[in-house]
């Protein structure tokens, strides 16, 4: 358990190290373990994330399955 002094250091960290690393990154975010939340779509192919979001439409409307990485 962290004190939010602690997650605001942590978080500082993560933004240097992510930083650091930017000449290699992808464009995309492999969501499994990621303490940082955002959208699923940089997660998946175009077509992948147009039928996850279909799915969810579909399956989920009332967007009763939450996660950190939003879809739709």
């Amino acid at each position: 358990v962290t004190s939010p002094d602690q997650a605001d250091e942590l978080e500082r960290h993560l933004d240097v190290l992510v930083g650091a690393l930017s000449p290699w990154a992808t464009g995309t975010v492999y969501a499994n373990f990621a303490e940082r939340g955002g959208s699923a779509a940089s997660a998946f192919s175009p077509e992948d994330y147009r039928r996850l979001v279909e799915i969810r439409r579909r399956w989920d409307a009332d967007g009763r399955f939450v996660a950190s990485h939003t879809v739709g």
